[in-house]
């Protein structure tokens, strides 16, 4: 859970936000944790972390409909 909410963590005085920011912006969310996670979605144990993740991004969100 910490790993979705950090890709959520905004500053200003902090660059690195905001390259995360636009690379979600530009290439989704879903490449976003592949991309700064280095995981291997192909390989069962990062698979499974990047469910993971991104679960529970999109429950943060409000952008999964099963969580609701």
């Amino acid at each position: 859970m910490a790993c979705a909410y950090a890709f959520l963590y905004r500053n200003d005085e902090e660059p690195q936000t905001k390259e995360i920011e636009d690379f979600i912006s530009k290439n989704g969310i879903e490449e976003a944790i592949k991309h700064y996670c280095e995981l291997d979605i192909n390989e069962k144990d990062d698979n499974t972390i990047y469910q993971l993740v991104l679960n529970h991004y999109k429950n943060i969100t409000k952008d999964n409909p099963i969580g609701e």
